[in-house]
C-alpha cells in the first residue's frame, strides 16, 4: 500500500511540475520560453491559474511519456484547447514547424526527411540559404556542388573573408560552386581536408 501512495505522490508532483512550467512560460519574462508563449500573448485561463487542482481535474492523469500540448498553437492554455500528446506531435504543432506535402499527406519536414531517407540538417540548411523547398528536398547534389576536399586552403581563406565582409553565404556558395552548407562548415572550421594547392 505504501508503494501505491508513493507512486501517486510522484505522479502528482510530476503533474504539478507541468502546471508550474506552463504558468512560468506564460507569465515570467525571464523564462527562456517566454518569447514563444507569454510574449506572443498566450495566457493560462483564470481557472487553471488559480488552482493546480482545477488543472489536474480538467486534464486528468498524464500518460507516461506524454507532454502538455495546445491544440490551437495560437490559443491559450484552457480546457478544450489542451491535451496530453506525444512529444513528436507536440513538436509538429509548433508555429515554427515547416510543413511539406507527401502525396496526399501534409507532414512536418523532419518526418518527410525520415520517410524519404534524407538528411534533415542538410535540407534545413538548404532552406536557410534561400533554396526552394522543392530543390531542398531533392536528394541529388546542388547544381555545380563540389566536394569539400576540392577547395584549396586559399579558397577557404577567401570564403571566410567574403562572409566576414557581409556577403551572403548563398552568394559565396554560388561563387565557389559548392553547397551552401559547405560555406557554414568552412566558417565554423569544420572542414575535413583541403588541397594544398593555391
Amino acid at each position: 500500500m505504501g508503494d501505491d501512495i508513493s507512486a501517486a505522490r510522484i505522479e502528482r508532483d510530476r503533474l504539478r511540475y507541468v502546471w508550474r512550467q506552463m504558468l512560468q512560460r506564460c507569465r515570467k519574462t525571464n523564462d527562456p520560453s517566454f518569447d514563444r508563449y507569454g510574449g506572443r500573448g498566450i495566457k493560462v485561463c483564470a481557472r487553471w491559474e488559480a488552482s493546480f487542482l482545477h488543472f489536474a481535474r480538467d486534464m486528468g492523469p498524464r500518460p507516461r511519456g506524454y507532454v502538455l500540448d495546445r491544440i490551437d498553437n495560437d490559443g491559450n492554455y484552457e480546457p478544450g484547447n489542451c491535451r496530453w500528446t506525444t512529444r513528436e506531435i507536440s513538436t509538429a504543432n509548433r508555429s515554427c514547424s515547416i510543413w511539406v506535402s507527401d502525396g496526399p499527406d501534409r507532414i512536418i519536414l523532419s518526418e518527410y526527411c525520415r520517410r524519404k531517407g534524407l538528411n534533415y540538417r542538410t535540407v534545413l540548411n538548404r532552406l536557410n540559404h534561400g533554396v526552394s523547398i522543392e530543390r531542398a528536398v531533392d536528394p541529388s547534389p546542388m547544381p555545380g556542388a563540389t566536394r569539400l576536399g576540392k577547395l584549396t586552403q586559399a579558397d577557404h581563406a577567401n570564403i571566410r573573408a567574403m562572409v566576414l565582409a557581409g556577403k551572403l553565404q548563398s552568394e559565396v556558395a554560388r561563387s565557389f560552386n559548392v553547397d551552401p552548407s559547405m560555406i557554414s562548415h568552412i566558417c565554423r572550421g569544420r572542414t575535413r581536408r583541403t588541397s594544398k594547392a593555391s
